[in-house]
């Protein structure tokens, strides 16, 4: 009785050259060479360590006490109160909770959703690809925090819309990236010997497109996750997002307009720990895109 073959296996491109130094060293050296992106990188480790931790060891943020609202510096209010006596240095650090759990969150419905959405238009073509880049087509006719605010007040505001609006609203661009990566790796030698020997669509898309593209994605995601805590912010601070008494580095900052000139901390404080977040994920991603040589995903997404 005769029996079928197993195909052999696809050999792909070598990623390795014997007695040539890991590419992993050479990208972190890279990376290392790139003072801004370690900056940048030191800035978000211990802005996350001290929203994760201080909290658990500070006042509680949502006590208020009348007598004390809108103080000063003092040892035991480091950057004051705010006009309800609340501690402003106990709101700033579980605000940044907020702001990380939200960008981190938005990022992966965005490069799950948008990567999912753009993996099928490339590989399938033809009518599916036609009305996915559609879809595509028109949410990038909003601006995303614009489509954000329609999600948020469809949803209703919470810390799960809010997540959902940003991720959503962005989405599509990362379905376009992941789309032309798609294309460009259909075309390659090895993809194409899978095809030819039979090698079912989900092997093929798992061992010999995905792992090829996922770089690219990577890079961006993580020099747009400052971009979607600034969207929380802003949703924040229009009162379409995070609900007061839980504080958020936006409503703290719309709280703390009116008071800029007798207890400017009140405002300060996250806005300037936004900032930071904001400026040192786009650091770190341009060190990342350098440290892996990664020239056009810019410009695809």
């Amino acid at each position: 009785m005769m029996t079928t073959a197993a195909p052999p296996p696809i050999t792909q491109p070598s990623r390795a050259v014997v007695g040539a130094p890991r590419k992993d060293h050479i990208r972190l050296k890279r990376f290392l060479a790139s003072k801004p992106a370690v900056a940048g990188a030191v800035i978000l480790i211990v802005l996350l360590l001290l929203v994760v931790i201080c909290p658990f060891f500070t006042q509680d943020p949502n006590v208020s006490n009348i007598l004390e609202k809108l103080q000063g510096h003092s040892s035991a209010h480091f950057f004051g109160t705010d006009d309800f006596g609340r501690d402003v240095l106990a709101r700033a650090l579980l605000g940044g909770r907020v702001s990380f759990i939200v960008a981190f969150g938005a990022c992966i419905v965005a490069v799950a959703g948008g990567g999912i959405l753009g993996i099928v238009a490339g590989y399938w073509r033809g009518p599916v690809d036609d009305v996915i880049s559609r879809i595509f087509d028109i949410l990038l006719a909003f601006p995303m925090l614009q489509l954000a605010i329609i999600i948020l007040a469809a949803l209703g505001p919470s810390l799960g819309a809010e997540i959902i609006a940003i991720g959503v609203s962005d989405f599509p661009r990362y379905g376009r990236l992941v789309r032309a990566l798609t294309l460009e790796a259909k075309e390659r030698e090895y993809v194409r010997s899978a095809v030819a020997l039979g090698y079912s669509r989900r092997r093929i898309l798992m061992r010999h497109i995905i792992p090829n593209i996922y770089t690219p994605v990577l890079v961006s995601a993580t020099s747009n996750i400052g971009k979607y805590a600034l969207a929380e912010a802003a949703l924040s601070f229009l009162g379409i997002g995070v609900q007061l008494p839980q504080p958020s580095w936006g409503n703290m900052i719309a709280e703390g307009q009116p008071y800029l000139q007798i207890a400017p901390a009140i405002a300060l404080v996250p806005g300037i720990a936004i900032t930071l977040m904001t400026i040192s994920f786009a650091f770190v991603g341009d060190g990342l895109r350098d440290a892996f040589d990664i020239r056009e995903a810019g410009a695809r997404s």
